[in-house]
Order: C-alpha cells, then structure tokens, then sequence
C-alpha cells in the first residue's frame, strides 16, 4: 500500500486478507478504495459484496451483485454470486431464477451452481456440486477453505472430507 497507493490489485487484496480474517468492516474500507480507483471491474463489486453479506447488509450486497452481472455481461461467476446472495436474503424465486439461467448456460460450473444452492440452504445438493467442481479441479475451490460464507458447511462430514482432498493437493 505504501509502495502503489492507486494499485486496485492491493486494495482488492487488503480487503480480502481482511475478509478472510473476519474483519467485515475493514474489508469493506479495502474494497471500497479498490472499487473508487475501478468503478467498471465487476471483481470489485463481487468482493465488496462478500462482507456486506456477513454483515446481514444483503440489499447492498444485491446490489453489488447486480452491478458485477451487468458489467460482466452475465459471467456466470457474478451470477452464482447473485443467486447466493438472493438465497440468504430470504428471495428463494430470485435465487432459483438465477439456478435455472445457470443450468441454460454452457459456461456454468459445478460450483456456480453449488453456490447458489448454499445461498438456498441446499447443503447436501451444495456439497455434492462442490465435490464434483473437485473433481472438475476448479480454480474456486481454495475459498472452501476459509471464506466465511461456507461456515454452515463446516461440521458436515462430507464437507470436511472434502476440504481434506483439497488441501492434499
């Protein structure tokens, strides 16, 4: 930060070492200076969208979504976020719109669509996805391990056998 204080890659990288410490609030601040010096990079909306979700800020945490849909021409990757962040606001019909245009779509992976089935409280369908995104080696899969968001999985004994295989590799 000292060094490139205008590097939009530092930002987004403070605010998720700050996310994935648990320092929703501090994130928040990291992405948001991120997000002022690249208001067109759909990542940063993503990620500031991630702590507003554990902050309960789930409107917000829509908006950002839909932001990073829009400025990514629907990327699949945004989507899932979106449907995530609908199932844990309580908008199952939204959430399960974004399923179904996912499914449709021939860029959508295993853990697109395991995402947006967490955000609905899915977890085994969840889990089962995951394993097959495991299977598929995606490039997601490390977040399984420390991003909030999965703490609802964490007790889970398929779950656990999955981030074992994980950090095996």
């Amino acid at each position: 930060m000292q060094l490139d204080p205008l590097s939009i890659v530092v930002h987004q990288a403070m605010g998720e070492f700050y996310y994935l410490q648990g320092d929703f609030h501090a994130a928040v601040l990291a992405y948001e200076k991120g997000l002022e010096l690249g208001r067109n990079d759909a990542s940063l909306h993503q990620y500031l969208s991630w702590p507003h979700e554990q902050l309960g800020l789930y409107e917000e945490a829509i908006a950002l979504h839909k932001a990073a849909v829009e400025l990514s021409q629907r990327a699949p990757v945004y989507l899932s976020g979106l449907g995530y962040s609908y199932g844990i606001a309580g908008r199952r019909e939204d959430a399960l719109q974004i399923l179904e245009e996912l499914k449709r779509s021939n860029k959508s992976s295993s853990y697109d669509l395991a995402l947006v089935h967490l955000g609905l409280g899915d977890f085994a369908l969840a889990i089962s996805l995951f394993e097959q995104a495991y299977d598929a080696k995606d490039g997601y899969l490390p977040y399984l391990l420390q991003d909030p968001k999965f703490d609802p999985l964490r007790d889970n004994g398929r779950f656990i056998a999955l981030l074992k295989r994980i950090t095996k590799e």
